[in-house]
């Protein structure tokens, strides 16, 4: 099974790929799970978003953890405060759709979970896919946009 992991969790994970992934401050429950799924062979990828613009060295450097490495990290989206809200928000999730669809276009995935305030687009696209799509949605304007799937 390969899953794509969509998340703004990396600024919680940036020191434990920094450091040996035992000594880190944020998200254990993240990174426990990840290496967990990898440990019982399923692939993971991810996608995250940042708002530390030097958070692109990550696409291009060894991490320290076992079970995230540098081929996994298929895109760092970084989230410029400069520009006002909605240009933001406009600008965020064009930036992550394209990831996102670069990151579909090289794999074949079965499941994508998206973490983030911009996940609604991610299930968007998923759904268009007919790609599974798992959402955690928390801090979104866009909720309403969600397609309900399942029953009642």
């Amino acid at each position: 099974m390969r899953i794509l992991v969509v998340t703004n969790m990396f600024s919680a994970v940036r020191d434990a790929l920094e450091n040996d992934g035992v000594n880190f401050k944020g998200m254990p429950g993240f990174l426990k799970a990840m290496q967990y799924f990898t440990e019982k062979g399923i692939e993971i990828d991810c996608i995250f978003t940042s708002f530390v613009s030097t958070d692109r060295k990550f696409m291009n450097s060894e991490t320290k953890l076992s079970f995230i490495k540098k081929e996994q990290i298929k895109g760092i989206v970084i989230k410029d405060y400069r520009i006002n809200k909605l240009t933001r928000y406009v600008f965020m999730d064009v930036a992550l759709l394209s990831t996102v669809k670069k990151a579909l276009k090289q794999k074949k995935y079965d499941f994508i979970y998206a973490m983030t305030p911009d996940s609604s687009c991610v299930n968007k696209l998923a759904n268009s896919m007919g790609i599974p799509c798992g959402v955690r949605l928390y801090g979104s304007f866009m909720w309403r946009n969600l397609k309900k799937k399942g029953r009642k």
